[in-house]
């Protein structure tokens, strides 16, 4: 199947009913490869993410030490989500890093701009600590993606999501999208008052962060 143009006719129809009716959970560092779908070895890579309806992508915390490559951009490196260890972000002084870690997972994230079709995109941000990401990992994490995702939430709208995970799926999920919302003058007052919730200290972040230039240096 899939040789004559009726077989090729068939795997197309196939293709479009998979990838349009299921969901998908991918690895942030999959999904590179996730994009193409290749019947068989005598047969041209198809491009497939016009044709995905529901798509999760999971990326670990800015946590954990990168140990095999911190020093180089590996597009084909098999693993996102590691950095300099959660002891050296000083959770006073969170901004988005210029870091090899924090690039990479900028660059795999623009590759959601290819799903245009996507009815709902989840962005998962995985690892320890509160649900709400008042830890030091997630509120890092976020700083680093926070330019692509303010750009992701543009594009897509309400279609785009971004939660928290704990490792174990038996802890509650949290939607973090809420962060990304432009502060409101109470949001302002609130923080110039000392009362701000975490919430609304997070989108006064955010938005600090999307203007800030992220091109810096590496933590050392």
């Amino acid at each position: 199947m899939g040789k004559d143009e009726k077989g090729k006719q068939m795997v197309k129809e196939a293709r479009e009913v998979h990838y349009g009716e299921n969901e998908f959970l991918v690895r942030l560092h999959w999904l590179c490869e996730f994009q193409c779908d290749q019947y068989d070895i005598d047969t041209e890579p198809v491009p497939i993410a016009p044709l995905v309806r529901r798509l999760v992508v999971v990326t670990n915390l800015h946590d954990k030490y990168d140990w095999e490559d911190h020093t180089e951009d590996n597009p084909c490196y098999p693993c996102d989500g590691i950095g300099d260890g959660e002891g050296n972000i000083d959770p006073n002084h969170i901004r988005p890093s210029g870091d090899i870690v924090a690039r990479r997972t900028r660059k795999r994230l623009e590759e959601l701009f290819l799903f245009i079709n996507a009815e709902e995109i989840t962005l998962v941000l995985r690892g320890g600590g509160p649900p709400d990401g008042s830890d030091a990992a997630t509120r890092q994490t976020i700083a680093d993606i926070s330019v692509t995702v303010k750009r992701l939430i543009e594009f897509f709208g309400n279609r785009f999501a971004v939660q928290k995970w704990p490792d174990s799926r038996s802890r509650p999920t949290r939607n973090l999208v809420s962060y990304w919302n432009k502060p409101t003058d109470r949001t302002r007052r609130d923080i110039r008052e000392g009362r701000a919730s975490f919430q609304q200290q997070m989108q006064m972040d955010v938005e600090r962060w999307t203007r800030e230039p992220f091109t810096i240096k590496s933590r050392s």
